[in-house]
């Protein structure tokens, strides 16, 4: 991967090599013409060919780290993404399950729309936070804040104990807060998980909480 200023530098500047086929060539998102506020990525879900749950931001590390994903609050730009996921479904004719990611840029200048990107396409697959709005539809919870997590498990986790010891901790039916095991992989002793709150700090208090559990995370 290589990073270019202008057109005119891939002109000047870029060399062929034999070896290769073909080359791809992307806009970087985090320059324009305009001065930005910020960029985004966001993530629109859909479940039996319905846009499911609202948008879920991605949690970026690092500017190049998939660190899992929470509740996107714009709810003026999450209308928006709905409907442009819905006309792209509608479209291209998807089935099942599938998810759309998207670029959001936000201007310094409020005056300027946010731009839009469509990024990625996932139309063979439910997105990893498909499953936080399944179990929100399952159980239907509709106002608490989400964070969804891939959490590294220690081989020597007792998952009965750990029940017994720190149901405070996990996800409660009647409150419909708390932490929500979706699945687990043993062989990479890899779970995913989604943390309800009542806002985001309390999301972040009750993983922080979650990976406190000594007996249960590395």
């Amino acid at each position: 991967i290589t990073f270019w200023n202008s057109r005119a530098d891939i002109q000047d500047k870029f060399i062929w090599k034999d070896e290769w086929k073909y080359f791809n060539v992307e806009e970087d998102l985090r320059h324009n013409e305009n001065e930005i506020e910020s960029i985004e990525w966001v993530g629109i879900s859909f479940y039996d060919n319905q846009v499911i749950g609202g948008g879920h931001e991605q949690i970026i590390i690092d500017e190049a780290v998939f660190g899992g994903s929470k509740t996107y609050t714009n709810k003026k730009i999450e209308c928006r993404l709905k409907k442009i996921a819905q006309k792209v479904m509608k479209k291209i004719g998807t089935k099942f399950m599938g998810g759309f990611d998207f670029a959001v840029q936000t201007f310094k200048d409020n005056t300027i729309e946010p731009k839009m990107y469509l990024i990625d396409m996932n139309t063979a697959r439910y997105t990893a936070t498909t499953q936080t709005f399944i179990a929100m539809r399952k159980y239907g919870i509709t106002d608490a804040y989400f964070i969804r997590k891939t959490l590294r498990i220690k081989k020597s986790a007792n998952f009965k104990k750990i029940i017994e010891e720190n149901s405070d901790v996990l996800f409660d039916k009647d409150s419909k807060y708390g932490a929500y095991f979706h699945m687990f992989h043993p062989l990479d002793m890899n779970s995913i998980v989604s943390v309800f709150g009542k806002d985001e700090k309390d999301a972040n208090q009750r993983l922080q909480r979650l990976m406190e559990i000594e007996s249960l995370c590395e």
